[in-house]
């Protein structure tokens, strides 16, 4: 029978924790716990049965592992590897939850069938790595060190977990690809753009965002585009002209069009509306529109 690891024995003090496991020889004997985690491949291979079925996870896995699944771990050949894990109670997670919005919960992740693993973008895993150095230097238990995590905690659902965010499989190229669009330089290119930096065909480019992302790369850039757009309306005094053309925009009227679609106003009534708002009253700004 599996050993079930209760949280009390691993959030005292705080309600995170880290752990840098160097080698499969450091790692648990198959076991359950009464708390969420996601652990990160940093480098090597392994298989990872969970509930009962056999995974393959290469560098930059990474999985969350849910109160009640079982699993363990078990050598690929003679190799090694070493993964860092991050433990955190439902409670926690209700709050990152509460954060990310979209009607989220912890129950949410409990009933999604079969167990969560994807293949996170290595500037995500790289993060990961940083965070955790970073909270090794502070007082364990404090704010500061949690609240880091729990913005790992965040952007590592966003990115990875969510229905959106889902890789299911998808190309190296392509987990590359998406990483470098958050460029402005990369998204004010367009589909063209995109093409140059991957190699690959505009039509191939297409019918891979639609199998992995569900919607056209034109309507991620436009996505990336109207945010960025927003927070220069917000934080500069630029022209909106100017933030057209710096947001890969050739038509004005097009990008009007565009942000109106986003925002529900025009760029000059969004920045005179985010100026007339205290921080102290409310929001800079409205989120775009789903």
């Amino acid at each position: 029978m599996a050993r079930v690891i209760e949280a009390e024995q691993i959030f005292s003090p705080g309600r995170v924790h880290f752990h840098l496991i160097r080698s499969l020889a450091e790692a648990s004997a198959p076991h359950t716990h009464t708390f969420f985690e996601i652990f990160i491949l940093m480098n090597g291979q392994m298989r990872h049965i969970v509930n009962g079925e056999e995974t393959l996870l290469q560098k930059n896995a990474a999985v969350l592992i849910r109160p009640a699944d079982t699993h363990g771990f078990q050598r690929e050949g003679d190799g090694d590897c070493c993964f860092l894990n991050l433990a955190f109670p439902a409670g926690l997670l209700g709050e990152v939850c509460a954060f990310l919005g979209q009607g989220l919960s912890p129950e949410f992740f409990r009933k999604m069938p079969g167990c969560l693993t994807t293949q996170a973008p290595e500037a995500l895993c790289a993060r990961a790595e940083q965070v955790y150095r970073e909270y090794c230097l502070l007082p364990p238990g404090g704010r500061p060190a949690e609240a880091r995590a729990k913005l790992l905690i965040a952007e590592l659902l966003e990115r990875c977990f969510l229905p959106a965010g889902q890789t299911g499989g998808a190309p190296d190229w392509f987990l590359r690809l998406e990483e470098a669009m958050r460029q402005p330089e990369v998204f004010a290119g367009g589909l063209q753009k995109l093409a140059e930096l991957s190699g690959k065909t505009p039509e191939h480019i297409c019918r891979t965002f639609r199998r992995y992302r569900g919607k056209s790369p034109h309507a991620a850039i436009s996505e990336l585009r109207a945010v960025y757009a927003a927070n220069l309306l917000r934080t500069t005094s630029m022209p909106v002209l100017d933030i057209s053309l710096e947001c890969g925009y050739t038509s004005l009227s097009h990008f009007y069009s565009r942000f109106r679609a986003a925002y529900g106003v025009a760029p000059a009534a969004y920045r005179a509306r985010s100026r007339a708002l205290s921080p102290l009253t409310g929001p800079e700004g409205a989120p775009p529109r789903p």
